[in-house]
């Protein structure tokens, strides 16, 4: 989604590089611009629009934003984590409520309890996942990525 207006911002501060990519030329009218939210929404027969999902892997858990890719990031830094993926779970809503956390070993199992731990001392408390999960694979797409849909339909 796109969103135009007068009061629009004219980029991020000193970031030139995520400004370039989120703010763009109006289409129209080169004097003004607009931003890309990454928000994906549907037009309803009621006139709103409706929230689908986003375009990128960013959730929002209790007001904080959070980047899963870093997240996973900083799961595959814990000793013996082959994969990880992490999976928002949501009310009915649709409003993210916990994380849940897949982790894939390499050999040796990991240690769920000590990897809470580990989470516990490197992320902020609103990234520690509800629960963590531990196993032999994560299921992937063909080109070898965590495959976010299915892990969410195995965690459900």
């Amino acid at each position: 989604m796109v969103v135009g207006s007068g009061r629009l911002a004219r980029g991020y501060w000193n970031d030139a590089d995520a400004t370039a990519a989120a703010f763009l030329p109006h289409p129209t009218d080169p004097s003004r611009q607009i931003y890309r939210t990454g928000d994906v929404v549907r037009l309803g027969d009621d006139g709103l629009l409706h929230f689908v999902g986003r375009t990128d892997n960013q959730v929002k858990l209790h007001g904080w934003r959070i980047e899963l890719e870093e997240f996973e990031a900083a799961v595959r830094s814990f000793a013996g984590v082959a994969a990880a993926g992490v999976v928002p779970r949501r009310d009915q809503g649709g409003k993210v409520q916990a994380l849940a956390l897949h982790v894939a070993s390499s050999g040796d199992v990991v240690d769920g309890k000590a990897l809470r731990t580990h989470l516990g001392r490197s992320l902020p408390r609103h990234m520690v996942p509800a629960v963590i999960t531990v196993g032999r694979v994560l299921p992937q797409t063909a080109t070898g990525k965590v495959d976010r849909p299915r892990l969410a339909e195995l965690d459900a």
